[in-house]
């Protein structure tokens, strides 16, 4: 019983870094686009 629940615990942990992941690679993508506007418009005032 002890050797199940640690692999049950890392299963959960697995997915909801996979989970994170996936969301913070969107952040990332969001940020750079985010960025990459704020560039253009400076660029555009200039």
């Amino acid at each position: 019983m002890e050797l199940q629940v640690p692999d049950f615990s890392k299963g959960i942990v697995k997915k909801d870094v996979d989970l994170c992941y996936r969301c913070l690679k969107g952040v990332d993508e969001a940020y750079i686009r985010h960025k990459r506007e704020q560039v253009e418009i400076e660029h555009a005032h200039h």
